[in-house]
């Protein structure tokens, strides 16, 4: 028996040439068997061996015919267990995440532009219901604003901003500074802390760490028996080592003195603030309280 592994010879059964079996018997047993062959490989209807061209086939029914590896076909409610498409990368995502894109009129050109996009699943995901239009969302086109900076309008608008991070600071001298020398811009050592929302003020200055509007305050008060009458006492505030505002008051007796000023500021990232103190008194003895309500400086963050 030869079939299946290769086609039998039949030739002697079918001709005048003497086949190898040379018995009529022998001609029905070659027969037989290379038949028996045969309905090895089809198998049976229904069969359950594996090997059988009736169990590879059992999902063929009617006028349907199997699929080739080359041709053209329609599949019908078939189900793709990690299919590759035109590379070596099985296909993840479920049907309900595919159809999706159905409707989608995007380019080519525009869709490639999520190419290299670094973003998770989750933070893509906040985009889910976003009502703006693609105008709107293309004004963002060539923004240079960090993730920090934008976090500091989540939940705002083009009219109003609710900030998303707490900016508020405020630093006094603990210790008097005695003995200011006269005509001379001294660095007031605003030491200890009141509150410090971010960690933004050390070395006696504060440091913006975002840019915006910012409310700032400050006040210096002199000890009242080191003051000198009828004459002029200053606190400045400086931005980046520059003045940007002074306040001054003249005494008119020997007793505590306080000169302070409230304003409102831009500052951009990274700038920082300081207080200064400056005397016309023509002594050197004058002292600058300290203490959390005597001389202080604070900042907080208002808007962007």
């Amino acid at each position: 028996m030869s079939f299946p592994t290769s086609k039998p010879d039949l030739s002697g059964v079918y001709s005048d040439n003497t086949p190898q079996e040379t018995t009529h018997p022998g001609i029905h047993n070659t027969l037989n068997e290379e038949l028996d062959a045969v309905i090895d490989k089809v198998g049976i209807d229904s069969s359950a061996d594996t090997t059988t061209h009736d169990y590879k086939l059992s999902g063929v029914t009617g006028t349907d015919k199997a699929a080739s590896i080359t041709g053209t076909e329609t599949l019908t409610g078939k189900t793709l267990t990690s299919p590759k498409i035109n590379e070596n990368v099985a296909v993840t995502a479920t049907a309900t995440e595919l159809n999706i894109m159905d409707g989608v009129t995007a380019t080519a050109a525009e869709l490639n532009i999520m190419d290299g996009v670094t973003a998770t699943a989750a933070e893509l995901n906040i985009m889910d219901g976003v009502t703006a239009t693609a105008t709107e969302l293309n004004i963002m086109d060539g923004v240079t604003a960090t993730t920090a900076e934008l976090n500091i309008t989540d939940g705002g608008d083009t009219t109003y901003k609710t900030l998303a991070t707490t900016v508020a600071a405020r630093a006094y001298l603990n210790n008097t500074m005695e003995n200011i020398p006269n005509t001379t811009f001294i660095k007031v050592l605003l030491d200890t802390e009141s509150h410090d929302y971010g960690n933004n003020f050390s070395s006696y200055k504060f440091t913006a760490p975002v840019s915006g509007l910012y409310d700032i305050k400050w006040k210096i008060t002199f000890v009242g028996s080191s003051v000198i009458a009828n004459k002029t006492y200053y606190a400045y505030l400086y931005k980046n080592g520059t003045v940007i505002s002074r306040e001054f008051k003249h005494s008119a007796l020997v007793e505590a003195l306080s000169v302070e000023g409230a304003d409102e500021f831009v500052l951009t990232a990274a700038d920082y603030l300081e207080l200064y103190v400056y005397l016309k008194v023509g002594v050197n003895t004058v002292d600058v309280a300290g203490g959390s309500t005597y001389t202080f400086l604070s900042a907080r963050l208002v808007g962007v």
